[in-house]
């Protein structure tokens, strides 16, 4: 274990990279984590924005990129129940052409989402028009048409087994572009709010409020522009990156961080909903998608919950609490329930984590070690282009396994004996074995291989796309620069 000195860090593992420890003092020494109790998962390596495996009590003040831009990402386990064997190629062929990942959404390209999801479907697009930033979004339908769908980064589509010959449905994805948008809009926001754009909005709503009480609606623009040209930005010592929210915008932030959760939630369900429909069309009738809606659970590992401990790269392990985490591509994943110590926040690892970036991992991984830390795992795209997401890019699991037992209990483990992965290709939508030419994405997980007595490993994915976003009912907070029209006039 590794503390900081000064500060109420701990960080459960003897292992830490510099860049991890720089970033973690560079988060301590802002106001917004002052006296916060900090615990480290031994996954723990550098991110963009955080470290990753961060948890911490959420204060007065929030900075919306420590949960980051996939706002509610986490897995979804679905037991499969008397199921003993999956058809890998015919699942893939069915989530290829009715599950969009990387860049696609929902278009004429894939298979409608069936009539019996429409409810399900019509509650996500409400949570997005119930965003206190709804206006300022980009690409709306886009959005809507990302329900159901998995993304990219490592996010992945599963089917293993476990010790007792039992399947499980792994579904890791999050809140899409939709997140993405959502963590962007408000981190901007809080880089305004460090120089004095919340004031200046403070004191244009009395402002506005004085005139319509006084009946002076004609005077209030040149009022407002008069306001708007003596605001002068104060500088901050604060890094961008590290700027906060207090206040009525802290509040705003939680209120559509949540709903961004949820709606990340609704997306995996519906993505296991729709591979159980079509396990289902099954024959023998094994599979009964109504009776094993219960049996599924899920960890979430970018959020801030109900117990106000933010979570970045980690997941909640309170007393009982089933958990997955999973590992690598050889490794599989654990099946584990939390011990509910407190001294790590109730927490415990979201995965392995990572010994080397991606880019690192391209430079030093050679074909020949990648193959044979393979070896025994059925794989026919064990390839140049996966190289980032090979066994050695991650911590050792003795390492992982190490420290778990102080916060969870492992049940299982679910290691794969098949595994395949797509190429890259222009993009994931295919006509006839035609591509579409609508810009490069990497697939890193993908496709899958027929499963008998041996576990099957199947998942697809590719890269998220890059995307900014701005809007908000309470457009005061979010108006750009070259906006007078004031909100409520």
């Amino acid at each position: 274990m590794i503390t900081l000195d000064t500060y109420d860090v701990k960080i459960f593992t003897d292992r830490v990279e510099p860049g991890a420890l720089d970033q973690l003092r560079g988060l301590m020494a802002i106001p917004a984590f002052a006296g916060c109790r900090v615990r480290v998962m031994p996954d723990v390596h550098a991110g963009a924005g955080c470290v990753i495996g961060f948890t911490g009590d959420l204060g007065e003040k929030v900075v919306p990129n420590i949960v980051g831009v996939d706002i509610g990402c986490g897995i979804l386990v679905q037991s499969l129940g008397a199921l003993r064997h999956v058809d890998g190629h015919a699942l893939t062929a069915f989530i290829r052409a009715a599950i969009p990942s990387g860049r696609d959404f929902r278009d004429a390209h894939y298979e409608p989402l069936p009539v019996a999801y429409a409810a399900r479907r019509a509650e996500a697009r409400q949570l997005v028009t119930q965003l206190r930033c709804y206006r300022e979004l980009r690409d709306v339908d886009r959005i809507r048409g990302s329900i159901g769908s998995l993304g990219g980064g490592n996010h992945f589509i599963e089917v293993d087994r476990d010790s007792q010959g039992r399947l499980y449905l792994l579904v890791h994805t999050g809140s899409r572009n939709l997140g993405k948008q959502v963590a962007s809009l408000y981190q901007k926001l809080a880089v305004k709010c460090q120089s004095g754009w919340a004031e200046l909005m403070r004191e244009q709503e009395r402002l506005i409020a004085a005139y319509k009480a006084a009946g002076r609606r004609g005077e209030l623009q040149e009022a407002i522009r008069r306001l708007r040209g003596s605001f002068r930005m104060r500088p901050s010592s604060v890094p961008s990156d590290l700027a906060w929210l207090e206040g009525r915008e802290r509040d705003d932030y939680l209120h559509d961080m949540r709903l961004c959760q949820r709606w990340a939630a609704i997306n995996r369900r519906l993505v296991a909903d729709l591979i159980l429909g079509h396990l289902a069309a099954r024959p023998d009738g094994s599979v009964n998608p109504a009776a094993l809606r219960d049996e599924a659970f899920e960890s979430v590992h970018n959020y801030i919950g109900e117990d106000n401990v933010i979570r970045k790269g980690a997941i909640s392990a309170r007393q009982g609490e089933r958990c997955i985490i999973p590992l690598n591509m050889r490794d599989g994943a654990l099946l584990a329930t939390g011990r509910g110590n407190a001294d790590w926040n109730h927490s415990a690892p979201h995965g392995a984590g990572r010994v080397m970036s991606r880019r690192e991992a391209f430079e030093r991984i050679t074909m020949a070690d990648y193959g044979a830390a393979m070896a025994g795992v059925y794989s026919e795209t064990v390839t140049p282009d996966t190289r980032d997401e090979a066994p050695m890019a991650y911590k050792p699991v003795a390492e992982i396994r190490r420290y778990l037992s102080e916060t969870v209990d492992v049940d299982d483990t679910l290691a794969p004996s098949s595994t395949s992965k797509r190429r890259s290709e222009p993009c994931g939508r295919r006509d006839g074995g035609k591509s579409h030419g609508c810009g490069t994405v990497s697939t890193q997980r993908g496709g899958a291989s027929a499963c008998g007595a041996g576990r099957l490993f199947l998942a697809v994915n590719q890269l998220e796309p890059t995307g900014g976003g701005g809007g908000c009912p309470n457009r005061r907070f979010f108006e750009r620069e070259k906006r007078s029209t004031p909100c409520g006039t």
